[in-house]
């Protein structure tokens, strides 16, 4: 009776002793190899000329002491004697699944440090921003392969047949197609952009009534920093199907403004304010005043219309400019006495 207040599963407690001693043993190896990669290893590979072993020696600490824990469960579970029907295989397909995500982790470990240490780098050496858009999507699209290879691979390990489970997903994934057809045109309208590249990342551009700053183009979407500093997101597709202005590929930015002074302005008057609208352009930093245009452009309803025409030499300084401009103007036109119209209405009475 005694034996078997000891025993479970088939295996007595001595034999369960032995087991937790040699994982104990595996843990304690591996806790001692990452403290000496941390410190010794480290200190080693800092002194080579290359980085390439710093990397790899960064990537391997964690999933090599998770591997070396899997190794002690392995040895250990050969010191007991287990009588359930099937316990060993699962135990056993159990250990290989672990190995399988220990092993995807280094690999994914391993896309951030190269990335890190020399995609990115590379990229932001050259002169293109193309690669600087790229590398984020090689990122996201290299980790989501190495999540459907370890799925497919773990459902594999579990005894799954994969290659008739991919066979019987044709109609549920002509179902999931068409669920899914959003996605896909915003990943193509992505690809779209980066190989017609109408914009890249920091171009200052204008879609519709949206116009800012590109922080990021996305597989899926595209983000743009308005003007008033709000955060925008577009769908890929729509992009791709809209009219996109980039002003940052335009030499300079166009301001137009229309100064309205009352009826009773005489000629000389408005000779003058032109003059003045064109002094005060030619006044303000970050105008271009050879490119200046103003004349009298209309008799409007209730006003004597000038048209003024300028540039800016970075758009980036539409706002700042264009409220200086408004402010030189406005000032000179009270120094000279001109003024400005607002509606008005006359009206006749016959007696």
């Amino acid at each position: 009776m005694l034996p078997l207040l000891f025993s479970f599963l088939g295996s007595s407690l001595s034999q369960y002793a032995w087991f937790g001693g040699i994982v104990l043993a595996f843990v304690l190896a591996g806790q001692l190899l990452y403290y000496l990669s941390k410190t010794v290893f480290h200190r080693l590979a800092s002194k080579s000329e290359t980085k390439l072993d710093d990397v790899f020696l960064s990537v391997l600490q964690g999933p090599l002491v998770g591997l070396l824990m899997v190794g002690g469960l392995y040895f250990g579970f050969s010191f007991l004697t287990p009588d359930l029907p099937g316990l060993s295989e699962a135990y056993y397909r159990l250990l290989s699944v672990l190995v399988i995500l220990l092993m995807a982790w280094l690999v994914w470990r391993l896309i951030d440090s190269l990335m890190i240490h020399y995609l990115i780098p590379f990229a932001e050496k050259t002169d293109s921003k193309l690669d600087d858009q790229l590398i984020p999507i090689l990122r996201k699209v290299s980790k989501l392969a190495l999540v459907l290879i370890t799925l497919v691979v773990v459902l594999d390990g579990f005894g799954y047949n994969v290659t008739a489970l991919i066979a019987g997903l044709g109609i549920g994934g002509l179902a999931i197609a068409f669920a899914a057809q959003k996605t896909m045109a915003n990943v193509f309208g992505g690809a779209t952009i980066l190989v017609d590249h109408p914009f890249v990342v920091e171009d200052h551009i204008k879609v519709g009534d949206v116009e800012g700053r590109v922080e990021k183009i996305g597989l899926r979407t595209t983000r743009i920093r308005s003007l008033d500093n709000h955060k925008i997101t577009f769908p890929n597709s729509n992009l791709a199907d809209s009219v996109i202005t980039n002003i940052t590929g335009s030499q300079n930015r166009r301001v137009e403004v229309v100064l309205s002074l009352v009826y009773g302005t005489p000629v000389e008057k408005l000779r003058r304010a032109a003059e003045l609208a064109r002094m005060a352009v030619a006044s303000v930093p970050g105008t271009v005043p050879p490119q200046t245009a103003v004349g009298f452009y209309s008799f409007a309803d209730s006003s004597l219309d000038l048209h003024l025409r300028y540039f800016l030499s970075d758009p980036e300084t539409f706002f700042e400019v264009r409220s200086e401009v408004n402010f030189k103007i406005k000032e000179l036109f009270e120094k000279e006495g001109l003024e400005f119209a607002y509606p008005t209405r006359t009206l006749y009475l016959n007696k």
